[in-house]
């Protein structure tokens, strides 16, 4: 599929996409209106560093990697569940920790801790209760009372070992004194192996002692620096970022909608789709005529320089050309269904063929939904069925002449209760053998090849067949059918006519469609001749055109 043909079915659909836009995006509008409103309070909190401690770069690094661990401590589930005791919260530590995140403000010992409720008094007030509990479990306080317990315990620790060490120095003194010159081979070597265990075991107890007494005035401590107060303006639902995004599920679902609208519509939409179910070309491109047109179905003679004239003469160009083996004297016009506009076809191409020059006789073969001779505004007293019925030797007798040059028009006549078996006498095909002595080019009107079977017992008796389909409409395996139901009795389909092709706006149709040529004054008087006459216009009969 090239570009060219995604873009038409876009511009085709267009309306449905545009609806699947609105309709999503308002169903979301609507949908995040209702929807509780969240409010969100922070409170930012500071790890301070004490005031005898150096500005250094490793003092304010360590407070920024305290800051970071109370980042984490701060959504712990043991603090959140002393948070849900004092404020007695119907929820669990899980659930409260859901709502609540931290954020460390970089190059910075602050950190901000938010949370989200429904409710913004109660966002406020579980934001500051979370920091205050946080703070009173880890005051310097608390730090200090353990650390001066600490401190108390080593000093004990190293009174009993400065005794120890005494008694055992003096009782080595004393040994020494006693023994004289060979006191050091007479002291015992456990006793001085044990004063000098407790000698190292007091160097450490006395350096811990020192690192205590210096820790203590370099605590860092957490503090407050902005609490949390109730928002007055909901973080959500955010409105139009849902409406964007219903918006865009819209155009996603709507676009594939469309696309798959395309697949499965099985009409005639180019000339490739007739190619691909016909095998034979496209011969013409009839554009969609205006059903307020003061020409009606006759464009080609009310309005001889329109698009849709033109395209008539290009198919009239076509046909001759598709011709070159085979001369097309009796061309059969028909159709697979109903409504494909076939006899607007026949009766344009009769008119324009009449224009070039050609002697042509326009021959309406449905004798059960007979409708051209209203396009001409003729009477339908007699005709073919008539003419059938009769030994009439010349079937000119039963041709009425119009106001049209070199053109001739048989009407159906009467309606017979068995046209299939009318058509399809001897009688028929000498008629036809006749009025092809009598003219250059002969235009068979018939019914839809999937209706009847008239068309079928035509179709061998004419030198081609024009099968006409309708963009849009004509469904590709009816054009398929009806092509190869004329090829098995013997019928021969030269081409195929794209009836109904939207007017492209492009300078070539400008150029045709009245920027250039003579009024139609003319050509509009004789339509309108037709009509005083009292027979219906083509705006009464072209809706029901087969």
């Amino acid at each position: 599929m090239e570009l060219r043909d995604i873009l038409r079915i876009i511009w085709k659909r267009l309306w449905v996409i545009a609806l699947g836009i609105l309709l999503c995006g308002a169903g979301a509008t609507i949908a995040s209106s209702r929807m509780p409103r969240i409010y969100r309070a922070a409170v930012t909190m500071e790890v301070d560093r004490p005031a005898s401690a150096p500005l250094a770069y490793a003092s304010i690094a360590t407070g920024e990697n305290l800051a970071l661990t109370y980042s984490e401590l701060l959504r712990t589930r043991p603090l959140l569940a002393v948070v849900i005791a004092n404020l007695d919260l119907n929820t669990t530590p899980d659930a409260l920790r859901e709502t609540v995140t931290t954020h460390l403000i970089p190059e910075t010992p602050l950190l901000e801790l938010a949370v989200v409720h429904s409710d913004a008094e109660r966002a406020a007030d579980i934001a500051n209760e979370i920091a205050t509990t946080f703070i009173a479990l880890r005051s310097q306080e608390n730090q200090r009372e353990h650390m001066a317990a600490f401190e108390g315990q080593t000093i004990a620790q190293l009174a009993s070992l400065q005794d120890l060490i005494a008694r055992k120095q003096a009782l080595i003194d004393r040994a020494r004194l006693t023994s004289g010159e060979e006191a050091s081979e007479e002291v015992d070597p456990a006793l001085e192996a044990a004063l000098v265990t407790q000698q190292a075991t007091y160097a450490n107890l006395l350096s811990s002692y020192l690192s205590i007494q210096n820790a203590q005035s370099q605590f860092y401590d957490v503090k407050i620096v902005d609490p949390a107060v109730a928002p007055t303006v909901p973080i959500g639902p955010q409105t139009p970022l849902h409406a964007f995004l219903g918006a865009l599920l819209g155009l996603v679902a709507s676009g594939g909608a469309v696309f798959l609208l395309e697949y499965l519509d099985r009409s005639v939409k180019s000339a490739d789709d007739v190619r691909r179910a016909v095998g034979k070309p496209t011969l013409g491109n009839i554009p969609r005529l205006s059903s307020t047109a003061a020409s009606g179905a006759l464009i080609s003679w009310s309005d001889p320089y329109s698009a849709a004239s033109e395209a008539f003469r290009t198919l009239r160009t076509n046909i001759r050309f598709a011709g070159v083996q085979k001369t097309l004297t009796t061309l059969l016009v028909t159709s697979a269904e109903p409504g494909a506009g076939k006899t607007t076809v026949a009766a344009n191409l009769a008119v324009v063929c009449a224009q070039a020059g050609l002697r042509v006789v326009l021959v309406d073969t449905d004798l059960r939904m007979p409708h051209l001779h209203a396009a001409f505004g003729l009477d339908n007293l007699a005709g073919l069925t008539d003419l059938l019925l009769s030994n009439a030797e010349d079937p000119s007798t039963y041709a009425q002449e119009t106001e049209i040059d070199n053109l001739r028009v048989i009407s159906s006549g009467p309606l017979p209760p068995n046209p299939a078996e009318l058509l399809g006498s001897k009688r028929m095909e000498y008629v036809l053998k006749t009025i092809r002595r009598q003219a250059d080019m002969v235009i068979v009107d018939s019914p839809p090849v999937l209706a009847v079977t008239d068309a079928a017992v035509l179709a061998p008796k004419a030198d081609g067949v024009l099968l006409v389909a309708r963009m849009h409409k004509t469904a590709r395996d009816a054009v398929r059918h009806a092509a190869e139901a004329l090829q098995q009795v013997g019928g021969e389909v030269v081409g195929v006519v794209l009836n109904g092709m939207p007017m492209p706006r492009s300078s070539f149709y400008r150029y045709y469609g009245g920027q250039y040529g003579p009024p139609h004054q003319a050509a509009g008087s004789r339509i309108g001749g037709l009509r005083r006459r009292g027979r219906r216009t083509v705006g009464e009969w072209v809706n029901h055109n087969g």
